[in-house]
């Protein structure tokens, strides 16, 4: 396995960080799409999403995990067309990089990003929407205000507020329940925490009767909002990634 790190350039003003992973023989590429950061304190132990992207590369599978912009060392603020833009061209890169088709698993914010986006990228062959938002309609300026301000504070999220009703106008216009039935007929699998405590499960339900076939839903008794650390969780989209998209130590 071979791992790398780069600036991709999006747009004029933006790079998003990209870090990859590279399996000889891989038959498939996984993008991770992480959520909108909570500003919460990481535990030691947690390594984020580069500890993921490694258990993928130790089943088989090359891996790239994006940092949107605005997030961490990625140039540019939050914006959720902006974070649409840089999954395209990051899917783009990545096809180019690896050539081979792709996986895109996406986490709550990230995984909203991802069904509006999956359908429009022919090499995008399967998707994993992971504690999705069926829409946003909850949210408001001052929601927004509130649910980004303590990322925002602690600088790992930059958040332009002058544009906030903006952002939430594109919230409000990109709901993932107007995407999900476009994926098909690319495998599609639902995951959500059955105790998740800021996107209810409805929300899954609602994107599964959206869906359309091939798709799956799992839902992880006791879990939370953040699933990529519940092992209950990434077990069943790795056993769904093996039988969808098996890797060649697997046939």
């Amino acid at each position: 396995m071979q791992s790398m790190q780069l600036m991709l350039s999006v747009e004029s003003e933006v790079a998003v960080r990209v870090r990859a992973w590279r399996v000889e023989d891989a038959r498939w590429c996984i993008i991770l799409c992480h959520g909108l950061p909570s500003g919460e304190e990481r535990s030691e132990r947690d390594r984020g999403y580069a500890e993921l992207a490694e258990l993928l590369a130790e089943r088989g599978y090359s891996a790239v995990a994006i940092t949107f912009r605005g997030v961490g060392e990625s140039s540019g603020f939050f914006s959720f067309e902006g974070w649409c833009r840089d999954l395209q061209a990051v899917a783009e890169w990545a096809s180019l990089e690896f050539q081979l088709p792709l996986v895109v698993w996406g986490f709550s914010m990230g995984a909203a990003v991802a069904a509006k986006v999956s359908p429009k990228l022919s090499n995008v062959k399967g998707v994993i929407l992971a504690a999705c938002p069926a829409h946003f309609n909850w949210i408001d300026v001052e929601t927004f205000k509130a649910a980004t301000s303590r990322a925002a504070s602690s600088q790992v999220l930059k958040v332009d507020y002058s544009r906030a009703r903006e952002v939430v106008e594109e919230l409000h216009s990109s709901p993932p329940l107007k995407y999900v039935s476009r994926i098909s007929p690319r495998p599609l699998l639902i995951l959500h925490g059955q105790c998740d405590q800021l996107i209810p499960v409805s929300h899954a339900h609602a994107l599964y009767r959206s869906a359309k076939p091939p798709k799956e839903l799992k839902i992880i008794p006791c879990a939370p909002h953040k699933l990529r650390l519940s092992h209950q969780a990434v077990h069943e989209a790795l056993k769904w990634l093996d039988k969808r998209f098996p890797t060649a130590s697997s046939l």
